[in-house]
């Protein structure tokens, strides 16, 4: 929110995909240690230690570059400092047009000054109205966010990984790589094309990976309903406790104990306590002829299906990162009203962790554990209402907020202030000379005044 505030609009969206990248490039290098820590220390009890020591001077250095950072000019408009808010707009501005700059400064403050006269924003008002509409906007996309399938198959994958690879966190690691590298062409693209077109085309993209998934789960891996692996081993008996899973209590009691009526059989049987394998039941997850058996207790992927997997789990994260992990966020603070701004995004991210909760609970791994592969088309669907959503939103590409919020109370036919402002995006030779002005320009040259209606000098 606050890099939305202090950006060009010309160049929000880069500013703003910042957050996304600075944030995949910790999660690139915390998953780094993790992986040197349980390669070179794998039975170390106290280790976990030095995958966090090091955000320590990390945080004391944003916190103290934060305390002699500017506040934003929106917050010290809203405050009521005009003139403190006007010296922040032309230090971030140095080396812009001053005309442009003005400009900028007179719409973000008529507007805010509008915002402020129809009085303070409670529940209430919060809640009704064209910022009810907003919240709801920006409350779905963070559903879209969550149910696109991605954080599910985060999850989902690493067991996959154990199956293909003796070097199942490398396989991890290599996946936060595989983020940190979406991030890249997303912060250089938004800006150049746009908001809505890279929505679209994530969620489209997202529609045929699922599609992918879900046939390679009907046709070519076989995800068993059950799977257990060895909790209790009897006395007396061997056990592979780490390694063997079973489809059945009946599987494990006749691999352990052996056939029925065999000497010891009954205590053996009543001594063997199973637990489930994991919580989307991967364990037992095979390809082919690889399923587990009594006399073979452990079951196997070919390898290239399980790196074709594999590959298409590093396709599906890069393309999120290109297109909705960073872009609705920054979306979700272009389009709330200065005013309003704090409370949209703050129960946009509320939102996002509520239905985070959701994603992560038994909720949906008993989905997945029930129908197996078959969830993933669940997935799809959402995706492809995404993509519909995604199409119908407003773009918000070189626009300021007052544009923005014009274009909302016309697709939504809902008025959030009193005053409209004419949109003037079409070439300038398509209008009357009087209608060459966009509606900022519009706002400044009344009676030639600028900064409050007097012709001030202002030292940049």
């Amino acid at each position: 929110m606050f890099l939305s505030e202090i950006s060009p609009k010309e160049h929000r969206g880069l500013i703003t995909g910042m957050f996304q990248l600075t944030l995949t490039i910790s999660m690139v290098i915390a998953g780094g240690i993790g992986l040197a820590i349980n390669t070179y220390y794998p039975d170390s009890d106290n280790s976990y230690q030095y995958a966090v020591w090091w955000l320590v001077p990390l945080g004391l250095c944003v916190t103290l570059a934060m305390y002699f950072n500017y506040e934003s000019p929106q917050f010290l408009l809203i405050s009521g400092k005009d003139e403190e808010a006007k010296k922040v707009v032309l230090y971030l501005r140095k080396g812009v047009d001053e005309t442009k700059t003005q400009q900028e400064f007179e719409t973000l403050r008529d507007e805010i000054a509008e915002e402020k006269a129809q009085g303070e924003l409670n529940l209430k008002r919060l809640l009704s109205g064209y910022t009810l509409r907003l919240v709801i906007i920006v409350i779905f996309m963070q559903f879209l966010i969550q149910f696109s399938g991605v954080n599910v198959l985060n999850n989902f994958a690493p067991k996959l990984y154990e199956s293909v690879s003796s070097s199942p966190d490398l396989l991890a690691w290599i996946g936060l790589v595989a983020q940190f590298l979406g991030t890249i062409p997303s912060a250089l693209l938004v800006d150049r094309l746009g908001r809505r077109p890279l929505l679209v085309f994530g969620a489209v993209f997202l529609v045929v990976l699922w599609g992918i998934i879900g046939i390679m789960g009907a046709t070519i891996l076989h995800h068993p309903r059950n799977c257990y692996k060895i909790f209790d081993c009897p006395e007396g008996y061997d056990c592979d406790t780490d390694e063997a899973r079973y489809t059945s209590q009946a599987m494990a009691t006749e691999d352990i104990c052996g056939d029925v009526g065999s000497s010891g059989y009954t205590s053996c049987s009543e001594g063997l306590t199973l637990v489930g394998s994991d919580t989307f039941n991967l364990g037992c997850l095979y390809s082919g002829d690889g399923a587990p058996t009594a006399d073979n207790p452990y079951p196997t992927i070919s390898l290239p299906v399980g790196y074709a997997f594999v590959a298409l789990t590093y396709v599906i994260t890069f393309v999120f990162n290109v297109t909705l992990g960073p872009i609705v966020w920054s979306y979700n603070a272009e389009i709330a009203p200065s005013i309003a701004q704090d409370q949209i995004v703050g129960l946009s991210a509320a939102s996002n962790l509520f239905f985070t909760g959701i994603v992560t609970s038994p909720v949906i791994s008993s989905l997945i554990v029930a129908v197996g592969f078959e969830a993933f088309w669940v997935f799809a669907v959402i995706m492809a209402i995404g993509a519909a959503f995604f199409y119908w939103l407003v773009e918000t590409k070189d626009q300021s907020i007052a544009i923005v919020t014009e274009k909302w109370e016309e697709k939504l036919k809902c008025e959030y202030t009193g005053h409209h402002h004419a949109i003037a995006n079409e070439p300038l030779d398509k209008h009357l000379p009087s209608e060459k002005q966009s509606s900022e320009e519009r706002m400044i040259n009344k009676n030639g005044d600028v900064f409050g209606g007097e012709n001030m000098e202002i030292d940049a």
